[in-house]
């Protein structure tokens, strides 16, 4: 069973100065991979803080950083905006990167929005959907959020071949701290997620947890990550491995076959 833990990084200004700095002496020292998909447009607005994180990380393993479009487009929903706006707007992140993180990423999440409609059940729910993932497989994408219908996302691992893309890896996406921590349901903010840690470990599956740097930062109980370290232990103690999105991406039999 995999644990995949994954940062939303979208937060702007001084709410989440500091966030970065203190993931990497984290993460770090507990032993905890993760992966930052960071938003482009903060990219470009805080470029010596980003630059500073990528270059400290970029050679730790525990570390994968990826990419969360320019401005939190939305795909896979009823209502979402038009081709050529998602196109424009991933192209423009990813020039963000190239331009001052020196490279290109190859995974991305995606953004929930209570703006677009209801979210479709996947990719092959519908023509424009299909076409949004072929627009992401265009621009060198092999990793993102599974969304193919008969899937669970906060669970599944998928391979998108059934839909042309045999290249591109669905990874496990939900349970995010803006529900159980920003709207706690009792009063330990972890108790709903723990339970529903130990249900999947019980049906021995995969499970996604989607942090936000913002909320991590400025919601948490404290600003060491003490939350996220007893997630870690949690999971351990339950029999999960914790990796991030890239090494599960090198791990074929994770996802090929699904």
């Amino acid at each position: 069973m995999i644990l995949l833990l994954r940062y939303d990084v979208e937060g702007g200004g001084e709410r989440t100065t500091g966030f970065l700095e203190k993931a990497v002496e984290i993460h770090r020292r507990d032993g905890i991979p993760a992966g930052f998909f960071c938003v482009g447009a903060e990219i470009e607005k805080r470029e010596t803080e980003f630059k500073d994180f990528y270059s400290e990380v970029k050679n730790d393993s525990l570390f994968d950083v990826q990419d969360h479009s320019y401005s939190r487009v939305g795909l896979c929903y009823e209502n979402g905006p038009s081709l050529a706006e998602i196109e424009d707007d991933y192209k423009k992140s990813l020039a963000v990167f190239e331009r001052v993180l020196g490279f290109r990423p190859k995974g991305t999440s995606l953004c929930a929005s209570d703006k677009l409609g209801k979210g479709l059940s996947g990719f092959d729910a519908t023509a424009k959907a299909r076409q949004e993932l072929d627009i992401l497989a265009k621009l060198g994408f092999t990793m993102t959020t599974t969304a193919l219908s008969g899937h669970v996302r906060m669970h599944d691992f998928v391979s998108y071949g059934s839909i042309e893309h045999p290249e591109m890896m669905g990874f496990p996406s939900g349970n995010g701290d803006k529900n159980w921590l920003l709207k706690p349901k009792t009063e330990n903010p972890l108790d709903s997620l723990f339970e529903t840690m130990e249900k999947a470990a019980g049906e021995g599956k995969n499970l996604g947890i989607v942090l936000h740097d913002w909320v991590t930062w400025n919601h948490a109980p404290d600003k060491q990550f003490s939350h996220v370290r007893r997630i870690a232990e949690k999971a351990r103690s339950l029999g999960f491995e914790l990796a991030n999105h890239s090494a599960c991406y090198k791990n074929a039999s994770l996802w090929k076959n699904s």
